[in-house]
């Protein structure tokens, strides 16, 4: 199965720097043959169809799930 990532955030610079961004960290933590595509949902990038993939990672993201960013209502509808 494939896992697909939605990036809600990134990492402190200094980790980035040392470790990559999210997607990164997890293909290195999973492996190529679970972790498939990644989007920025900050960005407004989803898969065109919800089954695309066998499960979703959300990673994590200094923004709360009520705080009122134009990125959240989105993410929670897919």
């Amino acid at each position: 199965m494939k896992i697909a990532i939605l990036e809600t955030g990134a990492p402190p610079q200094p980790l980035v720097q040392r470790f990559g961004r999210y997607p990164d960290m997890f293909r290195r933590l999973l492996g190529d043959d679970y972790v498939g595509a990644s989007y920025d949902v900050l960005r407004g990038e989803y898969p065109a169809d919800p089954q695309e993939h066998g499960a979703y990672l959300v990673t994590g993201s200094a923004a709360g799930v009520y705080d009122p960013l134009p990125w959240i209502a989105p993410l929670k509808a897919f």
